[in-house]
C-alpha cells in the first residue's frame, strides 16, 4: 500500500510540474534610464527570469531592434547575420549584425540588430499575425507570438517621436 501511495505522488508531481513549466510569452514595455525598450519574452516557471526573443528599443528618437537572444544569434562580434521572419505565406528576410545582448552578462548570448523605422515590414508583419517564426540560416528558429504587441508598440512610438 505504501508503495502505491509512492508511485501516486511521484506520478501526481510529474503531472503538477509538466504543466507548470509551460512557456508564458509576455510583451513588456519598461524604460530603463533614459530608453523605453519593448521586449517580447519567454517565460518558463520556476525559472528566475525570462528569456528576450524581441527587442525593440526607442535610443533618442530612433528605433533599434534585437531579436533572437533567447535563441543566440550568430557570434557577437558584429558579425552579419540574418534571419527569415515566417508568417503564413509570407517570408521577410532581416539582416542585421551580431551583438551581445543588453542582458549579455547574465544570458552570454548574441542577438541580431539593426535600425528599423516604425512602419517597418517586420513591424507591419508583426501588427498583423498571430504569430512569426523566426529562422536563422543554420536551421535555428523560435516562434514569437504577437497577442498584446500592437498596443504597446504603439505606445512605445508614441513616446518615441
Amino acid at each position: 500500500m505504501l508503495r502505491s501511495a509512492v508511485i501516486f505522488l511521484f506520478l501526481f508531481g510529474a503531472t503538477t510540474s509538466c504543466e507548470a513549466a509551460a512557456p508564458k510569452f509576455l510583451w513588456i514595455l519598461a524604460k530603463e534610464g533614459n530608453e523605453q525598450i519593448l521586449r517580447g519574452m519567454d517565460f518558463i516557471a520556476g525559472d528566475d527570469g525570462g528569456d528576450t526573443a524581441v527587442r525593440i528599443t526607442c535610443i533618442g528618437k530612433k528605433l533599434q531592434i534585437g531579436i533572437g537572444a533567447d535563441a543566440s544569434i550568430g557570434k557577437g562580434e558584429h558579425d552579419p547575420v540574418s534571419l527569415n521572419a515566417i508568417a503564413g505565406e509570407t517570408v521577410l528576410k532581416i539582416v542585421g549584425t551580431s551583438e551581445k545582448s543588453k542582458n549579455w552578462e547574465m544570458t552570454a548570448s548574441n542577438e541580431l540588430v539593426k535600425s528599423i523605422e516604425a512602419d517597418d515590414p517586420l513591424i507591419k508583419l508583426m501588427l498583423d499575425q498571430k504569430q512569426i517564426v523566426f529562422r536563422e540560416a543554420s536551421g535555428k528558429k523560435f516562434t514569437v507570438p504577437t497577442s498584446g504587441f500592437g498596443s504597446r508598440f504603439a505606445k512605445l512610438k508614441s513616446a518615441c517621436t
